[in-house]
């Protein structure tokens, strides 16, 4: 059943601020290349050291995945927590695969056919489990002048949700750029990560006929539908929910099987992003699920589709297209602001 009380949690200004890069095509890179873009437009080198700056109390840990890189390519990745070489002392550099392949089942990240985007937010699943409480960040989110100090979480999890600009797609993106755990093990966090288990492991490899796994597996935002399902089933004031959203909030699954339910189907996964177009259900999913905090929020777009994590990301010399990857949302976020923007 929804939630019917909101508590409400502290994330320390010490929480770890968790990120993560996983490179496509290892083999396109130059054999001293260091696997993180460092130019004008993904100047993500740069972003890292600038975090580890603004927050110095506050350990950076970086997430990369080792398939395919060198050892030299490696080598430079662990050099950005040396000062002596340009980094920074509380930066934290680490193998992903090293870490937790001992715990997790991690051949998702060996197998071709899913797609980039599935790879990279099922693994901050497994980090913001293991590392919380934390402070999930993507590449694309700037410090603001002031640090981001304590941040305050309902219910142990936060996000903070943006909207791309619908001039770009054929409809509105509802993103989640920014995540907040305050406990280990969030139960939250695990239900979204056993249900995209379950769609992966049972639904996936199993598929009846290619058109449905076509239509699942092209699904790019399955994971991150699965952490908006979460304030859908643990808020009890929302209005005006369709027929398959009343009927599992009403009903005694789990959350997992909530949000497995929702993964299945398309229809079932619009019914989801529709909840977030009604002004009221916004008023209450940010007032009990999002964090608050001082951040700047950009839009680059490497997040979002396969055509974006190319090999140009990486080149310092080729002018990108500007217009189509820099900033689309600029949200900054503080204790009176309203997170998803109308």
């Amino acid at each position: 059943m929804p939630l019917s009380n909101n508590t409400e949690n502290l994330l320390s200004e010490c929480a770890p601020i968790l990120m993560f890069w996983m490179v496509k095509n290892p083999s396109k890179l130059y054999a001293n290349q260091l696997p993180l873009p460092n130019n004008k437009n993904y100047p993500y080198k740069q972003r890292l050291l600038n975090w580890a700056t603004k927050e110095p109390q506050r350990k950076i840990k970086f997430y990369y995945i080792s398939i395919g890189l060198s050892a030299e390519q490696i080598s430079l990745l662990h050099d950005l927590s040396d000062p002596n070489k340009g980094g920074k002392d509380n930066i934290e550099v680490i193998d992903f695969i090293k870490k937790f392949s001992h715990k997790y089942d991690i051949t998702y990240l060996y197998n071709k056919e899913i797609i980039l985007t599935w790879k990279t937010d099922i693994s901050r699943l497994i980090m913001l489990m293991e590392d919380s409480p934390a402070l999930y960040f993507d590449f694309d989110i700037l410090p603001k002048s002031e640090k981001i100090g304590n941040i305050i979480v309902n219910n142990d999890i936060g996000f903070v949700l943006g909207r791309y600009d619908p001039g770009y797609y054929n409809d509105e993106w509802l993103d989640i750029s920014v995540i907040a755990s305050t406990v280990k093990n969030n139960p939250n966090i695990l239900a979204a990560y056993n249900a995209v288990n379950h769609i992966y492991y049972h639904v996936i490899q199993k598929l009846p006929n290619y058109q449905t796994f076509t239509e699942i597996n092209m699904a790019v935002s399955l994971v991150w539908t699965a952490f908006i399902s979460i304030p859908v089933f643990t808020c009890n004031k929302l209005q005006h929910c369709n027929q398959v959203i009343a009927q599992l909030q009403e009903s005694n699954e789990s959350l997992c099987n909530k949000i497995i339910n929702i993964l299945k189907t398309k229809e079932n996964r619009k019914s989801i992003e529709s909840i977030y177009k009604d002004k009221n259900n916004n008023e209450v999913i940010t007032q009990k699920l999002c964090a608050h905090g001082a951040f700047t929020i950009t839009r680059d777009f490497t997040w979002i589709t396969e055509l974006n994590n190319k090999d140009y990301i990486y080149i310092t010399e080729r002018s990108n297209n500007v217009k189509k990857f820099t900033t689309h949302l600029n949200l900054h976020v503080n204790t009176k602001s309203q997170i998803i923007p109308k």
